[in-house]
């Protein structure tokens, strides 16, 4: 039985070479896409992205899910090529990878630090990609499979939806790009014990004898629904010779901390943002929409600061963090009154703080502890 991962790479000056040494022999064979699949052209799969990794020699194409406004979920080997991690990585929205919706670059990925392109097993082929920008609007992610719902042995024999990106003529290279879909039966679950649990830890095998996922799929979800909800859990990984007799793919239900600690990680400065809560400095500027250093980082408790919120009262520098009340709806811009008028009135008839003339009485009442502070304007 020989395993094969399932990327495909597409050398420059159609030199063919596989994605590592071992495989070279094989990619005449590695000719089929998702096989006996259906186009996948549902807005609903658009979660289901391509992504084109940039090494010496060529472009290697895998298969991802957005599990997060900015944070796709794919196989680790995608990211190894003789050795090296790739140059560039560039993820496609949409049906056609070839012409796709949107285009968004990558920079932060995190491999499983037990993964090895050598190992035999394939074990710990999950990777996680972080976006330099937001995913497209509309595009609605698909959470990863939790330990609280994961795959057992009572799922053999369930039916597991695949996406992917993998070629549509067998005899043309360059016809990978569309995303098909298919469903697949559990043939085993090698997290309970079974007799692939040594040599297969976390991987689920599935059946493939009648098609089924082949190169370009790798990093793709097999998509199962848990009470009325679809989530991504498994990663296509590795097939067995021709991919017509059984593939592997990793479960993601055993790698819960891995992706929540990714999904958690904090945004260095210079970083897109929507909120002070992605930046690790606390401070996503209003002006830049970007992670800065803090306003506050180096005045001294109840110093001013600036929100750059044109929305609020004068802002002061609490616990670090510069905070400030909205004005009175009566008080605010024209284009602060849609958000000023959403809040609810407070005791004196208004929706936030004084106006600003009277900001060193309710500064005053801050400091002294009441809970008049708002961040950034509330709401």
């Amino acid at each position: 039985m020989r395993l094969s991962f399932l990327s495909v790479f597409a050398p420059i000056l159609l030199l063919l070479t596989s994605c590592t040494p071992h495989r070279d022999a094989e990619l005449a064979e590695r000719a089929l896409p998702i096989v006996n699949g259906a186009p996948d052209d549902s807005a609903s799969s658009d979660a289901v992205v391509e992504i084109a990794l940039s090494y010496d020699g060529g472009v290697q194409r895998c298969t991802g899910t957005l599990i997060s406004e900015r944070v796709v979920l794919t196989a680790a080997h995608c990211f190894v090529h003789n050795g090296k991690g790739p140059k560039s990585i560039s993820v496609q929205f949409g049906p056609d990878a070839k012409n796709p919706k949107a285009k968004v670059l990558a920079t932060r990925y995190l491999l499983h630090d037990n993964f090895s392109i050598n190992a035999a097993n394939h074990a710990f082929d999950i990777a996680l990609v972080r976006l330099d920008n937001y995913a497209p609007e509309g595009v609605v992610p698909i959470p990863p499979l939790p330990e609280s719902l994961a795959l057992t042995g009572g799922d053999e024999g369930a039916l597991v939806g695949f996406s992917g990106y993998g070629r549509t003529d067998p005899a043309v290279s360059s016809s990978t790009g569309k995303r098909q879909r298919r469903e697949l039966p559990i043939r085993s679950v090698c997290t309970r014990g079974a007799e692939c649990a040594a040599s297969y830890p976390d991987q689920i095998v599935f059946d493939e004898s009648e098609g089924g996922f082949c190169d370009g799929d790798s990093g793709g979800p097999g998509l199962m629904a848990r009470g009325g909800r679809t989530y991504a859990a498994v990663i296509v990984s590795s097939k067995v010779d021709g991919c017509r007799t059984v593939g592997y793919a990793t479960a993601v239900d055993a790698y819960g901390p891995m992706i929540q600690g990714f999904l958690a990680e904090k945004y260095e400065e210079e970083a897109l943002c929507r909120g002070d809560d992605e930046c690790a400095s606390g401070w996503c500027s209003r002006d830049t929409e970007r992670c800065a250093p803090s306003p506050c980082l180096e005045k001294a408790e109840g110093d001013l600061c600036d929100d750059e919120d044109d929305c609020t009262g004068q802002a002061l520098c609490r616990s670090g963090a510069c905070l400030a009340e909205p004005l009175f709806c009566d008080e605010a811009a024209d284009y602060c009154q849609e958000r000023c008028e959403q809040r609810p009135a407070d005791d004196a008839g208004g929706c936030g703080a004084a106006p600003m003339a009277l900001a060193p009485l309710w500064a005053t009442l801050a400091l002294a502890g009441l809970p008049l502070l708002r961040r950034r304007g509330g709401g």
